[in-house]
């Protein structure tokens, strides 16, 4: 009897799907757009305080400095009283940082570990890809400025080193926030900055998957 319940709304659910006016499907499609928007956000106010940290210290492990607790919470201390004071001079930023935004500073004083291992970058520049990866997500979310001044140069590069396409194939933290800055300010429509923005790790992935099928046959 289940079974034959099932079939049959999975048969009435098939209908639907291909007997579905325009206006229908246009309709989905604006909800799933909704839907997609309220998702990205809401991974905004999740993570991206946390990314920020995350990637400075793969800065640090890819330009060779220290990682230590003590570095991290130093330059934690540096940014937090920068940004506060950049953002309000009355000093009401340092309170507003420190309750709404205290995983973009971490700070280990009550944690410090003074038997940490160092970590290093290695032949491969691990670090310094890992960074970039998170760079390129970062432009997804709403705020950007958060991470421009640590990401700026910073090039999620393809595999495909001694191709000639190479250029196209890996994604530059610069092009795409260029282009991100040009778009906003210009005639373009704001869908379209929106797009690359959003799917410039996706597209990086699309556009290598395309190259490496090329190169099979």
């Amino acid at each position: 009897d289940l079974l034959l319940v099932s079939g049959t709304n999975l048969l009435r659910t098939l209908g639907k799907t291909f007997t579905s006016s325009p206006a229908d499907s246009i309709q989905d499609l604006r909800e799933a757009k909704v839907i997609m928007t309220q998702n990205i956000r809401s991974l905004d106010r999740l993570f991206s305080d946390s990314m920020v940290p995350m990637i400075l210290e793969y800065k640090f492990i890819s330009e060779r400095n220290e990682n230590s607790d003590f570095t991290i919470t130093v330059n934690s201390l540096k940014r937090y009283f920068k940004d506060s004071i950049n953002w309000d001079m009355s000093g009401a930023g340092l309170v507003w940082n420190m309750l709404y935004h205290k995983d973009r500073y971490p700070y280990y004083f009550l944690s410090l570990d003074p038997y940490k291992m160092p970590l290093q970058e290695d032949a491969h520049d691990s670090y310094e890809q890992s960074k970039s990866r998170l760079c390129i997500q970062s432009l997804a979310f709403q705020d950007i400025d958060k991470f421009s001044p640590h990401c700026l140069g910073s090039i999620l590069r393809t595999p495909y080193t001694t191709d000639q396409s190479s250029y196209y194939l890996s994604a530059s933290y610069n092009r795409l926030l260029l282009d991100y800055i040009n778009e906003k300010s210009g005639p373009g429509l704001p869908h379209r900055t929106n797009r690359a923005r959003i799917c410039a790790l996706r597209d990086y992935h699309r556009r290598n998957t395309a190259h490496y099928l090329q190169v099979l046959q």
